[in-house]
C-alpha cells in the first residue's frame, strides 16, 4: 500500500485527508472552506453536486479511504441512494498546470463499462459518473447504491481478528476471479477508448470491502458464524462474506501528490499485493505485536498455523518462487490445492467438488434474506443405455477448468432432453456467456465435431422424463431427483444458489415490509407464499398489502 500524505500541510495528525479536525470545524461553522489549523480543504456539508447524469445532494460524511472522502448522497428528484467519492487537488501540493491536467485525465479515465454493453457483477465497484468541479479543485466519483460504504478489510481486521485458512482461501478465490475478469475483458473508457487487459494496480486491505451476514450489529459483539472455532481463530468473520474491489489505480493515482513514487500497475504487482493481504489476514495484523514494526512476509515469512500448500501458494504470489504468469493460472492453482477441512468447517470453493450438502445458512431478511444451495442439474441416464454402452474412463472425472480440457469423448449423435423454460436452456443458448456472439451449444459443436448432442426439450419435467423412459433420449438434465426410479441412474453435475429477497427503499426503510415483519420469515411461510396460500402480508403479521411474487419461469426452480 502506498502512503499518500500531503506534507505541505502541517496537520497535527500527520495526515490531513484522514484528520477529523476539518469535519469538526464544519460542524461549528457550516461555511468553513478549510481547516483553521493547517488550511487543508474542509469536508463538504449540505452540498449539491450536478453531473451529466443527475443532481446529487450530500446527506452525510462517511469518512475517508485511500485518497478520497466518502459521502452518502441522494440523487434528485427520486432520492435514489448513491455514494460520492471526493478527490482533492489542494493548491499547496499541486500547481495550476498539474491541477488542470489531472482534471482532464479524470474526465477521460474515471469509469469503465464493458465494451459489448453487457452488465456483469464480478464484485468490482465501477463508477456511475465522474464529475470535475469547475469552481474548486475537487473531483467527484458517483457510485449507485451504498456498496462503497461497506467496511474495508483494514478496518475489520483489528476488530474481528485473524481469518482461518478456509476464510483466506475464500477471499483469495473471490479476488482472483475479479482480477481475472478485469484483466480478460474489453472495457470502454469515458473517452470512448476500448482497452483490454486492465490491472487493479492499487490492491490493499483498505480497498477490499467486505459484506457478509457474520455479524448482526457492528456496535455489539453478538456475532453469528457457521464455524465452531474460537474468536482468536477468526470465527467471527463467518463463511459467507463477499469481497468487493474498488479504487482502481487508473483514476486513484491521479490524485497522488507529484512527489509520490508510484508502482507500475501489472499482474505481478497485483498478485504480490494480494499475497501480502492474505498473509496479514492469517496473522491477524499488519504489525509485529512484539516490536511494533510492519510485518514483512518476504523478509520474515513466519506464517501462523496454516497448511503447507497454502503457505507455498501465498509465497508464490508474493514473489518467493515461480511467478504466476496470469490471474487465471493463479486462480486455477488455488482451486487445485488439497482441501483443508476440520470437524468444524469444510472448504467451500468454486470449482471444487463437495462430498456432502453444505449446512443451511442463517436466514437474514433484508435486501437478501435467503441463501440456500439448490441442486440445479442432475444428469439422469437410462440404465439400459448405461449397461449397453459402458463409458470409458475419461478425464472429465477430474477437476477440469475448461471445455477444451475435456478429452476421450465418444463419437456419434446423442439426443437429450430437459424442461423448458429452464436455467439450462438459458445457459445453453444465451450468446456471449463464454465467447462473444456464440452460444455454449455452438462452442461444444465447434470443439467436438465428432460428438454431436441434439437438445429436444419438453414443456414440463414430467414430459421430459417420459421422453427418457420411452427411449427417445439418452439422458435428461433436471433437478427433480425425487422422480428417479429404479430403472434410472442419477448423477450430480452442478450446484447453484437460489436467492430470495424483498425490495425496499433506504429512504423509507422504517416503514418497509422487512421492518414490519421484524426481519424474519420461516421456510414454511415461504412455501405458503409461493404456493399461493398466503396472498396478503397481514396473514404474516405485516401490513394490509397484497403479495406480489416475482418468480423464475422454470417449474423446477419453483418446486
Amino acid at each position: 500500500m502506498i502512503d499518500f500524505h500531503y506534507r505541505q500541510y502541517r496537520c497535527k495528525s500527520g495526515d490531513p485527508l484522514h484528520c477529523n479536525q476539518a469535519q469538526q470545524q464544519v460542524q461549528q461553522d457550516i461555511d468553513s472552506k478549510s481547516c483553521s489549523e493547517c488550511g487543508f480543504p474542509a469536508v463538504l456539508t449540505e452540498a449539491k453536486i450536478r453531473g451529466n447524469r443527475g443532481l446529487y445532494e450530500i446527506t452525510s460524511w462517511q469518512g475517508s479511504r485511500g485518497l478520497g472522502r466518502l459521502y452518502s448522497a441522494l440523487e434528485q428528484p427520486d432520492d435514489r441512494p448513491v455514494v460520492i467519492r471526493e478527490y482533492l487537488l489542494p493548491q499547496r501540493s499541486f500547481n495550476a498546470q498539474e491541477i488542470r491536467h489531472r482534471k482532464q485525465a479524470f474526465a477521460r479515465l474515471a469509469g469503465l463499462e464493458l465494451a459489448d454493453g453487457r452488465s456483469q457483477d464480478f464484485r468490482l465497484i465501477l463508477p456511475w459518473e465522474a464529475i470535475t468541479d469547475l469552481r474548486e479543485d475537487r473531483c467527484y466519483l458517483v457510485t449507485l447504491g451504498e456498496v462503497e460504504t461497506y467496511p474495508s478489510l483494514k478496518t475489520e481486521l483489528p476488530r474481528r481478528g485473524a481469518m482461518t485458512e478456509t476464510q483466506v482461501r475464500r477471499m483469495l478465490a473471490q479476488v482472483l476471479q475479479t482480477l481475472e475478469f478485469l484483466n480478460s475483458q474489453k472495457f470502454r473508457l469515458p473517452n470512448g477508448q476500448i482497452q483490454k487487459g486492465l490491472t487493479h494496480g492499487n490492491l490493499s486491505l483498505e480497498n477490499l470491502l467486505v459484506s457478509d451476514h457474520a455479524f448482526k450489529d457492528q456496535s455489539s459483539e453478538n456475532f453469528t458464524s457457521t464455524s465452531d472455532s474460537s474468536p482468536s481463530q477468526g470465527s467471527i468473520w463467518g463463511d459467507h462474506f463477499l469481497i468487493y474491489l474498488c479504487d482502481l489505480s487508473l483514476w486513484e493515482f491521479l490524485f497522488a501528490p507529484p512527489t509520490t513514487l508510484l508502482p507500475e500497475p501489472s499482474v505481478v504487482e497485483d498478485l504480490a499485493d494480494l499475497g501480502r493481504i492474505a498473509f496479514y489476514l492469517l496473522s491477524g495484523s499488519t504489525t509485529d505485536p512484539a516490536s511494533g514494526l510492519p510485518l514483512d512476509p518476504k523478509a520474515n515469512p513466519s506464517f501462523p498455523a496454516v497448511s503447507k500448500p497454502l503457505q507455498d501458494f501465498i509465497l508464490r504470489l508474493i514473489g518467493m518462487g515461480a511467478a504466476f504468469p496470469s490471474f487465471t493460472v493463479a486462480r486455477e492453482a488455488l482451486l487445485k490445492l488439497p482441501p483443508q477441512a476440520t470437524n468444524q468447517e469444510r472448504v467451500l470453493l468454486s470449482g471444487l467438488e463437495r462430498d456432502e450438502k453444505p449446512p443451511k445458512p442463517p436466514f437474514p431478511w433484508g435486501t437478501v434474506f435467503l441463501e440456500s444451495l439448490l441442486l440445479l442439474g442432475m444428469g439422469i441416464a437410462w440404465r439400459w443405455w448405461v449397461t449397453q454402452h459402458p463409458p470409458e474412463p475419461i478425464a472429465a472425472e477430474k477437476s477440469l477448468c475448461c471445455i477444451n480440457a475435456v478429452s476421450n469423448l465418444p463419437t456419434g449423435r446423442f439426443t437429450y432432453t430437459a424442461s423448458e423454460p429452464s436455467l439450462w436452456s438459458y445457459v445453453l443458448r444465451q450468446k456471449s456467456l463464454i465467447e462473444r456472439d456464440k452460444t455454449l451449444e455452438q462452442i461444444l459443436q465447434d470443439r467436438h465435431s465428432q460428438f454431436v448432442l441434439t437438445y429436444q426439450p419438453e414443456t414440463t419435467p414430467e414430459a421430459a422424463l417420459q421422453r427418457l423412459r420411452s427411449q427417445q433420449a439418452e439422458f435428461m438434465i433436471t433437478s427433480m431427483t425425487d422422480q428417479v426410479t429404479a430403472d434410472l441412474e442419477a448423477k450430480t453435475v452442478a450446484y447453484d444458489g437460489l436467492v430470495i429477497f424483498v425490495a425496499f427503499s433506504y429512504a423509507r426503510r422504517a416503514n418497509s415490509l422487512p421492518n414490519a415483519l421484524k426481519g424474519q420469515i420461516t421456510f414454511d411461510q415461504l412455501r405458503r407464499l409461493y404456493t399461493g396460500e398466503i396472498q396478503n402480508w397481514k396473514q404474516l403479521g405485516g401490513p394490509d398489502l397484497p403479495v406480489r411474487l416475482y418468480i423464475p419461469p422454470e417449474v423446477e426452480a419453483i418446486r
